[in-house]
C-alpha cells in the first residue's frame, strides 16, 4: 500500500492468471482508487491476453478467473462484494490507454520507458503559457546554435527588449533539454533577485546542482565553491533576464567550471552584456509579425486564434500598436477579453496617448538598460520612423509621456 500511495505512476502487468490472484487484484483496486482520487497515473500492460478479455472476464483470462470465482465462493468467510469491487477495477483499468504486448517485448519495454520518463519529465518542467505563438522558429534556430559540436562547452545568449519573449524562449528550450542533464538550474529574473546579494543565487544555484544547502556566506566563498565543485559535472544552466556581466561571472564563471557537454544559457535585454561575457553564440530575439501578434492577442482577448467578425476592426486597431510584444499582447488581450466595444474604442484613444501602463514599464527598464550612445540612435530612428508614418506631430506627447525626464538633449 505504501509503494502504490508514493508512487507516481503504477504499471499493473496482466497475464492469464492474473486474475487468479486475490492479492494482485486487490491491489488493483487500491492502484485504481489513487487514480480516481490522487490523478496517479496507471500504465497497464496486458502481456499476452487482450484488453477485452480482461475488461469483461473473456477468453483464457476469463476461463482462469472464473475457476478460482467458483473456489472463493466455496469459502463461507469470503465476501461477495469484494468480488465486485475487482470487476469493477478490471472494467475501469482497460477503459485506460495501456499497452498490449503482442509484438516485439523489447519494443514495448522502450515505449513504456520513454512513457515514464516523459511523465516523470513533466514534474521538473518550467512552467510556459498554453498560448504561445510565433514560438517555433525561434526554438529551431536556437536549438540549431546548441548543436554546435565545435564548442565543448557553449555559451548561448537570447537577447532582445523587455516584453518581447526571451524567457518564454529560454524556458522552452530547457523544458526540451534538461532530461539529457542529471544536474541543471534555473536561476530567474535575476536582475531583480541580484539584490539579495550574489551569495544567495550562488547557494540557489548549488543546491540543484548538488542539493547541498547554504554552502557559500559570500559572492568570493561562492566563485571558489562552483568553479571547483562542479569540473565534472554536466550541467544545463539557465541565467534569466542578466543586467550585469559580473552576474554571469558569479554564477557561470567561463569554459572551465562544468564538464565537456554542458550548456549554458544566458538571457538580456543588453546585447553588450553578452559580448562582456564572451558567449558562443548571441541570438536576437525580433517582434511578431502582424499575423502573429493578430493570433496571440485573440487568444487572450477571446479565447481563440481569431476575432469574431463584430471586433475584427478594432482587433487590427489594438494589434497595430503593439509592435508585436508578446507581453503587450497578452496585457491588452486580457485586459479587453469580454468588454463591450465602446470599451475597446476607449482603450484605443488611451493607447494613442500612451502606451499601456504595464506595457509601459517594461519598455522604460529596457531603455534604462541602453548605454548613452543606445538612446541616441533609439530616439534618433524613433524619430525618423514616425517621420516617415505622419505620427511625429501626434505622438510626441506620448513619447514626452513615456520617456519623462530621460529624454536625451543634443
Amino acid at each position: 500500500m505504501v509503494a502504490i500511495t508514493n508512487s507516481k505512476i503504477l504499471i499493473p502487468i496482466f497475464s492469464v492468471n492474473y486474475g487468479t490472484s486475490s492479492w494482485c487484484l486487490d491491489e488493483l483496486v487500491q492502484i485504481m482508487e489513487r487514480n480516481n482520487n490522487n490523478g496517479q497515473i496507471v500504465l497497464p500492460i496486458f502481456y499476452k491476453v487482450k484488453l477485452a478479455e480482461v475488461q469483461y472476464q473473456t477468453g483464457r483470462f476469463g476461463e482462469a478467473f472464473h475457476e478460482r470465482e467458483s473456489r472463493w465462493h466455496e469459502r463461507s468467510s469470503f465476501d461477495p462484494t469484494t468480488l465486485d469491487k475487482w470487476k469493477q477495477a478490471l472494467l475501469e483499468v482497460s477503459n485506460l490507454k495501456g499497452y498490449e504486448a503482442d509484438g516485439s517485448e523489447v519494443e514495448l519495454v522502450k515505449s513504456v520507458v520513454q512513457k515514464v520518463l516523459n511523465e516523470l519529465k513533466k514534474k521538473f518542467e518550467l512552467i510556459i503559457s498554453e498560448n504561445l505563438v510565433g514560438i517555433d522558429s525561434h526554438v529551431k534556430n536556437v536549438m540549431e546554435l546548441l548543436d554546435d559540436k565545435s564548442h565543448p562547452l557553449l555559451f548561448v545568449g537570447i537577447h532582445g527588449m523587455g516584453g518581447i519573449g526571451k524567457t518564454t524562449l529560454a524556458k522552452t528550450i530547457y523544458n526540451m533539454l534538461f532530461d539529457q542533464f542529471e544536474h541543471h538550474s534555473f536561476i530567474a529574473n535575476i536582475r531583480e533577485s541580484w539584490k539579495r546579494g550574489a551569495h544567495d543565487l550562488q547557494n540557489q544555484l548549488i543546491f540543484d546542482l548538488s542539493n547541498q544547502k547554504n554552502e557559500v556566506r559570500n559572492k568570493d566563498e561562492g566563485i571558489n565553491f562552483i568553479s571547483s565543485m562542479f569540473k565534472d559535472k554536466k550541467v544545463l544552466l539557465l541565467l534569466d533576464d542578466v543586467d550585469k556581466v559580473d552576474q554571469v561571472k558569479c554564477l557561470a564563471g567561463n569554459h572551465d567550471w562544468f564538464s565537456l557537454g554542458s550548456m549554458i544559457i544566458i538571457t538580456t535585454r543588453n546585447k553588450g552584456i553578452l559580448e562582456l561575457a564572451g558567449v558562443d553564440h548571441n541570438y536576437d530575439l525580433t517582434e511578431l509579425d502582424h499575423h502573429q501578434s493578430l493570433i496571440l492577442f485573440s487568444k487572450h482577448a477571446f479565447r481563440k486564434d481569431f476575432p469574431p467578425s463584430e471586433f475584427e476592426d478594432l482587433t487590427h486597431e489594438v494589434v497595430s500598436t503593439t509592435g508585436g510584444l508578446p507581453l503587450s499582447l497578452e496585457v491588452l488581450g486580457s485586459s479587453l477579453c469580454g468588454k463591450e466595444s465602446k470599451e475597446w474604442r476607449e482603450m484605443i484613444k488611451k493607447l494613442r496617448k500612451v502606451p499601456h501602463i504595464e506595457v509601459r514599464e517594461k519598455l522604460r527598464i529596457s531603455y534604462d538598460a541602453l548605454e548613452y550612445e543606445q538612446k541616441k540612435i533609439f530616439w534618433i530612428s524613433l524619430a525618423f520612423s514616425l517621420a516617415l508614418t505622419g505620427q511625429l506631430h501626434s505622438t510626441c506627447g506620448m513619447l514626452v509621456t513615456f520617456f519623462q525626464g530621460r529624454i536625451l538633449k543634443y
